[in-house]
């Protein structure tokens, strides 16, 4: 049966014929699944090995750039944004005490069993799904006939959402987040915003972590994160300090 097409965008048009608006529901049956199944790949094997993200990334994009999978030149990303935004909060800047239920729950801590997942699981899911979302926000399409579905621009929005979250409410989960959508997608963000990018990187892993509580500081995320300016100084020749 027919539905609203609306009902499944973050923007709908505001456009009062819903006649106009029909798709079969088969249709959006099947990008749930094929989100679904992103968000699995991400989690599961990228959570292992980060730059096995990019293929998936790579697919995805490819798929839901596709005329077939949008509707009157309106990709269907949504439904996979959706399903970031569900998994992996952090990227739209939310927060909450990781000390609580509730402060876990806002940020992404995934329940299995009627308990949340332990520690290492969640660091490694939010690894793999920082990953991912570089995978398929720093899609080149400049080469393609087809448009980007989810434009750079997106990428910079969500590293801006994590390093504007106030220090005192930053969790180890914006960090893992932060460490995992940078360390392989550094070369392409600047590739696309250039000097802009540099700064932008600078500020997010050398002034943002020297905000944060020393209490935090002292964390592996926080560290990690410290780590990777010399990283990507030694694999990539980029200085940031």
């Amino acid at each position: 049966p027919p539905v609203d097409i609306r009902d499944y965008l973050a923007k709908p048009s505001t456009d009062t014929s819903t006649e106009d608006w029909q798709v079969p529901s088969l249709m959006i049956y099947m990008v749930s699944m094929f989100s679904k199944a992103v968000i699995n790949q991400f989690t599961g094997e990228g959570a292992v090995n980060t730059k096995s993200a990019e293929p998936t990334g790579v697919l995805a994009m490819q798929i839901l750039s596709m005329e077939e999978f949008s509707f009157q030149g309106t990709s269907l990303v949504d439904i996979l944004l959706a399903k970031f935004h569900a998994s992996c909060p952090v990227l739209w800047g939310i927060y909450g005490p990781e000390s609580t239920p509730q402060g876990k729950k806002r940020i992404g801590w995934r329940i299995q069993e009627g308990r949340f997942v332990d520690e290492q699981r969640h660091s490694e899911r939010m690894t793999g799904l920082g990953a991912g979302f570089a995978a398929i926000a720093l899609r080149n399409f400049s080469r393609s006939r087809l448009r980007n579905p989810f434009p750079p621009k997106e990428y910079w929005e969500s590293l801006a959402n994590i390093v504007n979250v106030p220090p005192t409410e930053v969790q180890q989960t914006h960090l893992i987040v932060l460490k995992s959508m940078v360390e392989n997608a550094a070369e392409r963000f600047i590739l696309f915003f250039d000097a802009a990018a540099v700064a932008a990187l600078r500020h997010a892993l050398v002034n943002f972590p020297r905000t944060l509580p020393e209490s935090l500081r002292t964390k592996p995320a926080c560290k990690a994160v410290e780590l990777l300016v010399g990283q990507l100084k030694t694999e990539k020749n980029l200085s940031l300090v």
